[in-house]
């Protein structure tokens, strides 16, 4: 089972993730609550904080939809992807695109259903700290999404844990501008190393 520890503290579970997610989460699935219809601004790009140890491969990234499917539209897209953080901890420039998914385009999102999307090439993660689980999707209507409120003061604090970044994307930027710290949703995602 996949464990994140806090630098220097004795190996500990903070959460048991899914089987499946042989990387960690963003935040403990146990947490999640809340079906958030429109929660994924379409041409935005969604980026969470993803806990990382220095070393860890990232091959894959996940997602689950709630109650409402994506209603597709003329152009859809969706990416996964995964940003450095805030300062460039990785890449020396803050959120600068460090792995990207195909355009999932053609399978659509339907409800209540879980998404994992491969990296068209793996990432192994330099720093222990966090980087920026992505998520774009282009719809006419966005899928809903599982998440969990948090304490909107607190998402301000520097770094922000997340946010939508950009607008009109067709594609996962790069770099990523800014997240625009959200009313207290964050993403539930997880990585797989393989």
């Amino acid at each position: 089972m996949p464990l994140f520890r806090q630098p220097g503290a004795p190996s500990a579970p903070l959460s048991i993730p899914p089987r499946a997610a042989t990387g960690p989460e963003t935040i403990p699935r146990s947490l999640l609550r809340d079906d958030q219809p429109g929660f994924c601004t379409s041409g935005a790009t969604w980026l969470q904080a993803l806990p990382v140890l220095a070393g860890v491969n990232i091959a894959r990234l996940a997602a689950l939809s709630a109650s409402v499917a994506m209603t597709p539209g003329a152009t859809p897209h969706i990416f996964f992807g995964l940003y450095d953080d805030d300062l460039g901890s990785d890449s020396g420039t803050p959120r600068k695109r460090l792995a990207i998914s195909a355009d999932d385009f053609a399978a659509g999102w339907p409800a209540n259903t879980l998404k994992t999307l491969a990296m068209t090439t793996a990432y192994s993660a330099r720093h222990t700290g966090f980087l920026y689980a992505a998520c774009l999707i282009v719809a006419a209507v966005t899928p809903s999404m599982l998440c969990f409120f948090s304490n909107t003061p607190a998402l301000n604090l520097v770094p922000v844990e997340c946010g939508n970044s950009g607008a009109g994307l067709v594609t996962l930027a790069d770099p990523a501008a800014a997240p625009v710290p959200p009313d207290g949703r964050q993403l539930y995602m997880y990585a797989s190393q393989t």
